[in-house]
């Protein structure tokens, strides 16, 4: 209402604004906005790369779908991405840049985010391995010279067109049976990433060894936003500077990045209670 009344006073419709004389309703400034509690251990989270990797290296179509989830999943949980980032995001966006200095040489990915917002976000040597591997069952040159040309060529992409009216009129294919994609352009669609997500959740289930009914039902409720989180709350617990997290997820604010200090009242509560047990000394 009150933009409302904003609006007609600039378009000059009213002469004055009567929302002026309405005091704001107080209300209750959370600590959490957003679900942080979906974000992965660490430990677990690097259990997971461990078995990705492991899974990465089965021969045949199983193996190549692996690779796809790995290179997925990676690029969520090092830069921090949305999913429909990570499926727009194009070779020509990768750069590696040398070491300058007391910086190490690393890669560098642009990334366009809401409301096209530009901005740039290191990515893991572990995460280029697992996107050359994806890109050889591509039958693409992940190093080619070519590769930073046209753009077109998504960073990760379906290796075959399915069999719907849908995938068939994207990749401009008429036939009625699953076909090889090998250097053809085009990428997963948000709906694609996130069932390949799920996918490998779901295997990953079933192969990591030794998970507690707790990580058990953390993992069971992992999406893609998940690794966005888990890249926040474990750079926070790193000792990552907040504005440096910020500019890492691309937050508008850097109030929207503080939530993600929450989930370490854990540290908090140990603190506390050292504080408690020597008021109890005494």
């Amino acid at each position: 209402i009150r933009a409302a009344f904003t609006w007609l006073v600039h378009v000059r419709y009213l002469a004055g604004n009567p929302w002026q004389a309405v005091t704001d309703p107080a209300t209750v400034k959370r600590a959490r906005k957003l679900q942080t509690e979906r974000a992965l251990s660490l430990d677990l989270w690097t259990r997971m790369r461990a078995s990705l990797a492991e899974r990465a290296a089965i021969s045949g179509a199983e193996g190549a779908r692996w690779r796809a989830a790995r290179a997925l999943l990676l690029i969520m949980g090092d830069g921090g991405l949305r999913i429909a980032e990570a499926t727009a995001v194009e070779r020509p966006a990768l750069a590696w840049l040398p070491a300058d200095d007391e910086t190490p040489a690393s890669w560098l990915l642009e990334v366009i985010g809401k409301g096209m917002k530009q901005r740039y976000v290191p990515v893991s040597d572990e995460c280029i391995e697992a996107l050359r591997a994806h890109w050889r069952d591509r039958g693409l040159d992940f190093e080619a010279a070519d590769a930073a040309g046209p753009p077109g060529f998504p960073l990760i992409a379906p290796l075959v067109v399915p069999p719907t009216p849908r995938a068939r009129a994207k990749f401009g294919t008429e036939s009625d049976e699953a076909l090889s994609l090998s250097n053809v352009p085009g990428g997963y669609s948000v709906r694609g990433a996130r069932g390949l997500t799920q996918w490998a959740i779901d295997q990953l289930l079933e192969v990591l060894p030794e998970l507690s009914d707790a990580e058990r039902r953390k993992l069971g409720r992992t999406s893609p936003h998940a690794f966005r989180h888990t890249v926040a709350t474990q750079m926070l617990a790193s000792g990552v500077a907040l504005e440096v997290v910020q500019r890492t997820l691309g937050h508008a604010s850097l109030s929207t990045t503080s939530i993600y200090v929450s989930p370490e009242e854990g540290r908090l509560r140990r603190e506390a209670a050292k504080y408690h047990a020597r008021l109890r000394q005494h």
